[in-house]
């Protein structure tokens, strides 16, 4: 069993258990690395719920406590239900919690791929280097969206989003939190795009938005990193910082 420390005081150190929600996150992020070693073979069996634990740390029975259905199953005068037909039930009902706490954590934009964060660091980050003198403004972007393209695509958040889309899409549930977690991007990354245009004196050409060339950019990134993925041989490193560059200017003009 895998125990956390707190630390009461210098001297002193006691283990504790984690919290429920510790233990389930725990167990979600099991299953996400689990599921992308399963490939193909988890449309077949499922959710290898074996290994997922044994890679978690904690035990099969914590599992089935994380996730189990606490709704009252007896009624007045009814023998127990503690059968194989029942266990097959909270079986089924674990899976099904546990997947839904999936697809909850995978679409979070605070614990999601890079992307979420673009426009903030490419603000952060960019102007200091370019005020700096050390490179252009120009090559600062490039270099900065570079570094945030190979991030994105040595995220195995990304791929387990990609997965959760193609299996999940006709789920209202699923659509909801794809969404939020683009809705969130866009508006992140729209705000750096207008900062670093004002910072190369121009703006966008009517009637482009800052939303549209968001959307744009967090779609480039996700298409570049897949593609990468089947054939990287086709998809240079420096791609996307010489696209983003590209798009920047194409999609720009002076500003009056």
């Amino acid at each position: 069993m895998t125990l956390s420390w707190v630390h009461l005081r210098p001297d002193h150190w006691v283990r504790a258990e984690p919290s429920r929600p510790e233990v389930a996150r725990r167990f979600v992020h099991a299953a996400g690395v689990t599921i992308l070693d399963q490939g193909l073979d988890v449309l077949v069996r499922g959710i290898d719920v074996e290994r997922a634990v044994e890679r978690s740390g904690r035990s099969r029975r914590a599992f089935y406590d994380t996730f189990r259905d606490r709704r009252p199953r007896r009624v007045a005068g009814a023998p127990s239900c503690n059968n194989e037909d029942e266990q097959g039930g909270n079986d089924h009902v674990a899976r099904r919690r546990l997947v839904t706490q999936l697809v909850h954590e995978t679409c979070d934009p605070r614990r999601s791929f890079s992307t979420s964060e673009l426009g903030a660091q490419m603000v952060s980050i960019v102007a200091p280097a370019a005020a700096s003198g050390d490179v252009s403004f120009e090559e600062a972007i490039r270099r900065y969206a570079t570094d945030q393209y190979r991030e994105v695509l040595d995220d195995d958040i990304h791929r387990l989003q990609s997965l959760v889309w193609a299996l999940g899409q006709h789920d209202d549930d699923v659509c909801d939190a794809f969404r939020t977690l683009y809705a969130a991007w866009g508006e992140t990354v729209a705000g750096g795009v207008v900062a670093v245009l004002e910072g190369c004196g121009r703006r966008l050409r009517p009637p482009l938005t800052s939303e549209l060339v968001a959307t744009s950019m967090t779609a480039l990134i996700e298409g570049l990193a897949t593609r990468a993925r089947v054939d990287p041989a086709a998809v240079p490193n420096e791609l996307f910082g010489e696209l983003v560059i590209g798009l920047l200017h194409g999609l720009s003009e002076p500003a009056v």
